[in-house]
This record gives C-alpha cells, sequence and structure tokens, in this order.
C-alpha cells in the first residue's frame, strides 16, 4: 500500500470488509492512498453478515462491487502485486505471495479486469439484501411495560454514520447525562472519517445557553430554532425514535415512539433538512444572548389573522416612529374597516409618535367622501393638511391628509403609476417590519384581502425599508413640486409657441408680395444698376421669407403638428430637378460688388438609375435643397467648387450623399451640427440641418455628417426607408 501512488486493484472474500475497517494498518493504509490521489477499486462478496461493514468500505475505496462465491483475494498496484489463499478472521495476513514481475502483474490486471466486468455494483447488493433482511416495524415502547435501558436506545441511535437530532432543553440535558460516552465514541469515528457527525436542533436560550456550548466543544453542530419543537426526535439513516409526550428533567419519557420504516425515515429527515435549513447557527445566538440584543429572524406568515394580530402588536409596540404604505385606496379603506386608526388612536395617546402613511393611489373627492363614511364617529374624519374637513363640497384636490383626533399622523396620496404595488408595509421605530400582500377581494370580509406576510425585527432590513419609504414620501413632494412647475412651464411654452407662430405668419405675409412685386419693378427696369440693387432686396426678402419658413416648420415639429403627406415617387428625378434650379440660380447669382460669380460644377454618381420611395416629396426636397445651399455657401467665392450627389442602394435603404469641397465643418460644431441654433457662420440661423433630421426621423431614416478624409470640404448622408 505504500508503494502504491496511482492505483491498487484489490480483491477479497467476504471476511475482509470487517479486517480492513476494523484494523487500524489496513483502514488508514485505504486512506493514505485515496489521499494521495490514487483510486482503489475493490471486489467483495456482500452477505447479510459483513453488509455494513461493505457501507462503511464505501467511505474509503474508490469503487466497490460485489461477485458471488468469491474466495481469496490478491491486490495489484501499478508495478507489483501479493495473493493469500484466505482472509483470517479479525487479524493481518501472516503469509502472502508477493511479485514484482511484469509479466505477473499484467497476467493478474488482465484476471481483475474479467472479474470487474462479471462484478455487479455493491449499492444494487446492499438493497437486495437489506430488503429481504429487514423487518420493517414501527411501535411505541413503553417504559411501564418494559423499562427501556440507555443502552437499548443506544443501539438506535449510534449504530449509524450520521445522527440529527431535534429537541429541547430538558432532552438536550438528559442526552448529555444518558449517552456521553456513545456520543464522544460516535465522534470519534468521525474524525476517522467513517462518520458525518451529528447534528442538533434546538431553540437556544440563556437557560440552555451552557450546555449548549459543551455540546460544540465536543464538536457536534448545533443550530438555533426560533421556538421548541413539539416533539423531540432523532434520526439516522436505519432508526428514528421520537417522545410522544412531554420529557422533564426527572423523567425521560414514558413512551417512546420507533420505526425503521423508510416512509417514516424519509418524511422525519425531510422535516429535519428543512428545520435545518431554516435555522440559525448557534455562534450567532449566542452572541445575541450574551450581549443581551435581540435575535434576529424572518417569519413567513400564512395565515391572515395571525398577520392582523401581529400588525397590531407591531404598532402598539412602537416608541418614536410609525411608518406604512398603503398600495390602494382599498387597502387604505380595509383598514379602517378592521379598526386599525382607532386602535392607532388608542396606542399613541400616551406617546409622542412620528406617523406617516403612503397611500400609493389616487384619492379623488368622491373615494375622501366614501372613506369618511367608514369612520364610526365624526371624530374620525379625513382632512387636508390645512385641517379642512372634506366632507362634502371641495374645489381643490388635496394632497396631504390627517385623521381628526390622532395627533402627528400624516398621510400621503401619490397617484404614479411608475410606484404603483400590491404589498403593504409597516414599520415600527425603524428596527421592526412586516410587508404585506394585498390581494383583491370583494367577499366583503377584510381578512379575505390579506394574502403571505413576512415578518422581521431585523434593524438593517428594516432600516431599509424604512429608506424605501423615505425616497417615496420625499419623492411624492417632488413630484408635486414638479407638477406645478410642469404646469407653468406648459402655459409658457404654449405662449411661446403662439407668440412664434404669430410672428412668423406675421413675417411671411408681408415678404411674399415684397418679393413678387420687387421683381415686378426690376422687370421692367432698363437701367442696370437700379436691377442689381432690387436684385439685393429680393435676395433679403428671400432670406427673410426663408427664415420665416424655418420658424414654422421648428414650431410644428416641437409642438408635435408635422405631418407628412407621401406619395410615390423617382428619388433620382427629383435630385436632378433640384441640382437645375440650382444651376439656374447660380448662375444669375451675382455678388454684391457685381463683378465675379461663384463657379460651381455638380457631379452625379448613381443617378443615371431611377430608384423610387415612398415619402414626402416636398419635405425631401427640402432636405435635398438645404443640404445642397449649405454645400454652396461654404465654397469660397475665389475657389472652383465642386458638389458630388451619390445615391447608392442596397436590400433594405437608399442613401444620398452630398459632398464638397469647401471649408468643412468646424470641430466644435460637429457634435450639435443637428441641433438648433448650430452655427459659426453667418449664412443662416442654424435651422436648417436640425429641420432636415426631424424630416428625415420622421421617414424612418438617418441623417449624418463628416469631414472628408482628405481634409477639403465635408459630406452629409441620408438614408431612406426603400
Amino acid at each position: 500500500m505504500q508503494n502504491t501512488t496511482k492505483k491498487m486493484d484489490i480483491t477479497f472474500d467476504k471476511n475482509a470488509p470487517s479486517v480492513v475497517i476494523n484494523l487500524e494498518d489496513y483502514f488508514n493504509g485505504f486512506k493514505d492512498i485515496l489521499s494521495r490521489g490514487g483510486k482503489i477499486r475493490c471486489i467483495t462478496e456482500v452477505t447479510l453478515e459483513n453488509v455494513i461493514y461493505c457501507k462503511e468500505l464505501l467511505n474509503i475505496v474508490s469503487e466497490l462491487r460485489h461477485l458471488d462465491d468469491f474466495q481469496g483475494g490478491f491486490a495489484i498496484s501499478e508495478s507489483e502485486y501479493m495473493t493469500n489463499l484466505i482472509f483470517p478472521k479479525e487479524q493481518l495476513l501472516t503469509r502472502v505471495i508477493h511479485c514484482n514481475e511484469r509479466e505477473m502483474v499484467n497476467q493478474t490486471q488482465y484476471m481483475f479486469e474479467n472479474l470487474w466486468k462479471k462484478a455487479v455494483p455493491v449499492d444494487r447488493k446492499i438493497k437486495e439484501i437489506e430488503k429481504s433482511s429487514i423487518n420493517y416495524e414501527t411501535k411505541i415502547i413503553s417504559m411501564s411495560d418494559n423499562p427501556l435501558k440507555a443502552e437499548e436506545l443506544a443501539t438506535y441511535l449510534f449504530q449509524s454514520t450520521e445522527l440529527n437530532i431535534c429537541t429541547y432543553s430538558e432532552g438536550l440535558k438528559i442526552g448529555y447525562d444518558l449517552f456521553l460516552r456513545w456520543i464522544k465514541d460516535f465522534l470519534e469515528k468521525k474524525k476517522n472519517g467513517t462518520h458525518i457527525g451529528i447534528r442538533i436542533l434546538i431553540a437556544i436560550s440563556k437557560y440552555n445557553l451552557e450546555l449548549v456550548k459543551r455540546y460544540l466543544d465536543l464538536g457536534i453542530e448545533i443550530r438555533h430554532l426560533k421556538e421548541s419543537p413539539f416533539i423531540s426526535f432523532g434520526i439516522t439513516k436505519s432508526d428514528m425514535v421520537a417522545t410522544v409526550e412531554d420529557v422533564t428533567e426527572n423523567n425521560f419519557a414514558n413512551n417512546i415512539l420507533y420505526s425503521n420504516d423508510p416512509a417514516y425515515l424519509h418524511n422525519f429527515k425531510s422535516m429535519f433538512d428543512k428545520l435545518w435549513e431554516n435555522s440559525k447557527h448557534a455562534s450567532e445566538i449566542i452572541k445575541s444572548i450574551e450581549e443581551e440584543t435581540e435575535i434576529p429572524f424572518i417569519e413567513t406568515i400564512e395565515k391572515s389573522g395571525d398577520t392582523l394580530s401581529l400588525i397590531r402588536d407591531l404598532v402598539a409596540s412602537a416608541n418614536q416612529e410609525i411608518l406604512g404604505i398603503f398600495p390602494t385606496v382599498t387597502s387604505f379603506k380595509k383598514q379602517i374597516e378592521n379598526g386599525f386608526f382607532t386602535h392607532m388612536r388608542s396606542i399613541s395617546q400616551n406617546k409622542d409618535l412620528s406617523i406617516k402613511f403612503l397611500v400609493t393611489d389616487k384619492i379623488d373627492f368622491q373615494e375622501i367622501k366614501d372613506i369618511n363614511k367608514l369612520f364610526k364617529d365624526d371624530l374620525y374624519l379625513l382632512q387636508d393638511n390645512k385641517k379642512e374637513f372634506y366632507t362634502g363640497n371641495v374645489n381643490a384636490r388635496p394632497f396631504d391628509f390627517t385623521i381628526n383626533q390622532l395627533k402627528n399622523l400624516k398621510i400621503r396620496a401619490i397617484a404614479n403609476n411608475d410606484i404603483q404595488s400590491e404589498i403593504g408595509l409597516i414599520i415600527a421605530d425603524r428596527s421592526k417590519s412586516i410587508i404585506v400582500e394585498f390581494k383583491n377581494d370583494t367577499s366583503g370580509d377584510s381578512s379575505h384581502s390579506i394574502g403571505l406576510a413576512s415578518y422581521s425585527n431585523s434593524i438593517p432590513i428594516s432600516n431599509s425599508y424604512a429608506f424605501i419609504f423615505d425616497s417615496l414620501w420625499n419623492q411624492s413632494e417632488l413630484y408635486q413640486f414638479l407638477k406645478k412647475i410642469y404646469n407653468r412651464l406648459k402655459i409658457h411654452d404654449k405662449m411661446q409657441r403662439e407668440f412664434i407662430d404669430i410672428v412668423a405668419h406675421e413675417l411671411r405675409t408681408p415678404v411674399q408680395p415684397m418679393i413678387g412685386l420687387t421683381e415686378y419693378v426690376k422687370n421692367n427696369l432698363e437701367n442696370e444698376k437700379q436691377r442689381e440693387l432690387l436684385e439685393i432686396v429680393i435676395t433679403s426678402a428671400q432670406k427673410l421669407h426663408a427664415l420665416a419658413e424655418n420658424i414654422l416648420t421648428v414650431t410644428k415639429i416641437e409642438g408635435k403638428m408635422f405631418n407628412l403627406s407621401k406619395s410615390t415617387f423617382s428619388l433620382t428625378e427629383l435630385i436632378l430637378e433640384i441640382i437645375k434650379n440650382f444651376e439656374v440660380i447660380l448662375e444669375n447669382k451675382i455678388r454684391l460688388d457685381g463683378i465675379q460669380k461663384k463657379k460651381i460644377r455638380f457631379k452625379l454618381v448613381g443617378c443615371e438609375q431611377r430608384y423610387i420611395v415612398v415619402a414626402d416629396k416636398l419635405r425631401i426636397s427640402q432636405v435635398i435643397s438645404n443640404l445642397i445651399d449649405n454645400s454652396v455657401n461654404f465654397i469660397m467665392d475665389t475657389k472652383r467648387g465642386l458638389i458630388t450627389v451619390t445615391v447608392e442602394a442596397n436590400e433594405s435603404n437608399l442613401t444620398v450623399k452630398i459632398t464638397d469641397n469647401g471649408e468643412g465643418i468646424h470641430s466644435e460644431i460637429l457634435p450639435r451640427l443637428f441641433s438648433k441654433f448650430a452655427t459659426r457662420s453667418f449664412y443662416g440661423t442654424g435651422l436648417g440641418l436640425y429641420i432636415c433630421r426631424s424630416i428625415i426621423n420622421l421617414h424612418g431614416g438617418k441623417i449624418w455628417a463628416e469631414n472628408n478624409k482628405d481634409g477639403i470640404g465635408a459630406t452629409i448622408s441620408f438614408t431612406l426607408p426603400q
């Protein structure tokens, strides 16, 4: 065994399992191989007589299999083997054959592999033996008929590899007095690795604290139950015992329930595991008891009657503050019917309590009338924070309430769908809290509206809930404040839009005839100088007209009144038409000195194909014209300008790119280019690109801009769904 590093395959007869388990040399040798990372495969014959040892053998081998009528034994490691004719009972081997010759080792390994294939998993054989040999029984053992000795009870509790106990103080003390030597022996086997250990559930208190510490010092796991169990029981893998009556310090038990029936074992083990999972570690409870602080816990309450009683007790325990949330007006009314506020009045009379309740629902005037009818006398009337009673006619919607003759009480309503819930909350002194599920119930019985509840005396938990309450309370104040400001802003915004609309219309009205009449006069003049001056007037009037139109368009966009009138048309034909108009305009455009014209050439890419779109033709024309006009304006008069219009198509979109060789886009303007009033030039107001973006967005497209990679000019692109 000491030479084995990777694996040992071993076979032995039915006598061997007890020898391996009970003799230290074998037991520790097997454990050492596993601890070094080695693996042990074992074949033996499992019988009724050795089944308990085979179970323990499973803890010190990697795999165990059963083979009927197996005799003798041998073991093989990586480089050697040994064999014996028969395993002597409960003693070490005295005569063996040993060999490290490679061919003999390989031959023995081949023999083992054949036996391994024929052998069956040991679990299956153990189940067969136990099923055929165990006589399941459940019985009451009466101490008066046949007094039960500690030794007999110990055979039930300490013969297995694990023991779980749920008991109370008296049972814990009697167990210590009667079974200490068996407990120590059991725990010694745990140290050797053959036993799992002992777990105890008990309600720890200052009265049994020292006894609990003694058990902990022995190496036993203990957890705290909030309440003492209704019976005391112990359960192993094969047996269970339980007291069926109270146990006292002087009287162990007159009657004991015993069973080895798997159904009983499963039920009691499941119950123990659930209690263990929901229990607290003993160290935490001991610390709370020694520091004289309350033991924190969370409890789930299913019965509505218990929840109502707990709420009343919680409210009555408060000395400084009560905070609460009612999720709906209906839940608020239910508490009035339950007498909650009558109870609140009685407990607050001799206390300086601050009481705040939030109703996360709308309370309108009709609700106020209905609520006041629920109070049993005129002393309990809902009123606003100005002490005005709401019993009938009201002209303003209240926000804060209180109840007559309930001092320091504030009730606040929040009509906000974002924080609507079905959960109620009560917090006392920020140290205890209960969350309650409120259900919609129309039966008339107020208790039916209460569902599951969760109660806790944890200060961190209650503080967290109080923080949530404070946030909602403060949010409600901010909400009302912002609502007032919002209403004022709406009025101001409406006045501003109306003013802009009026100004835009007033600008548009005189500008149109100014342009028309000036053009008429210009066309009838022969004096070239006068014609040039009138051209300046026309250009300025057109700019004023464009400004008025832009202001009107922006007003409609922001007022959600900007509607599209879509039709089917050729985008490329529209682009060609717009470029022709620009070519005519540029041909006739004269600088103010009347000497030099701006020379710009247009280049079309991809416009030979007729691309059809469904869009607002007038608005798309406005976008293209605006973008080309921007390019024209940013090309210097002294430079030969080039504006390239490119149309590209893919499966879903058409992309239009307008590229120029002008000044480019300033780095400061580029991030906010499509915002209102984004401009560094004297060419416009900065509304044009904002309008373009709005039009393209309404069509479901995108628009963007970038400076050209060669550092000359810029490109603005937009897409339209195809």
